[in-house]
């Protein structure tokens, strides 16, 4: 009897694995924001902020060396003054409704997801959130702090 019932569910789920629609799984991607990040991009201000346990401030990192951005299609370059050659990755916007994320990816592995807090036609801010992050302190010690938050502004080029 058992194994009467059991046909019907083996049944159902193989008609639910219907091959003609069989894609490749992809990032359902946001194309209108993907679109605005096409072109080139200065990344002229990051700052990182590293909080104690009690969500204080306990060292604080910025820097305003212009590294350039140039976005086309699904790849990314990044170059970095004084330093020759450009690292190529690839870029995905998944769609999270109403918060835009970047994913970083080189050679098909994640390197990064990125959250964008800020965007118009000429700016953009990315945060990354990163639990027991560490820093050096004013003696060259590795500290870690609960939380480090890394910001970067871009301006459209």
């Amino acid at each position: 009897m058992k194994r009467f019932l059991l046909v019907p569910a083996l049944v159902l789920l193989l008609a639910s694995c219907d091959n003609k629609d069989k894609e490749e799984v992809v990032l359902n991607e946001k194309t209108n924001v993907k679109q605005e990040l096409q072109g080139d991009w200065s990344n002229s201000f990051q700052t990182t902020n590293y909080y104690n346990d009690a969500g204080q401030v306990a060292h604080k990192d910025t820097s305003t060396t212009d590294v350039r951005f140039h976005f086309e299609g699904s790849k990314m370059e990044i170059s970095h003054p004084g330093v020759s050659g450009k690292e190529t990755l690839t870029f995905a916007l998944p769609d999270t409704s109403a918060t835009d994320y970047v994913v970083i990816s080189k050679n098909g592995q994640m390197q990064d997801y990125w959250k964008i807090t800020a965007k118009n036609d000429t700016a953009m801010v990315w945060e990354k959130f990163l639990d027991y992050a560490g820093y050096r302190d004013a003696n060259g010690n590795m500290v870690t702090s609960r939380r480090g938050v890394y910001t970067y502004a871009f301006k459209k080029l």
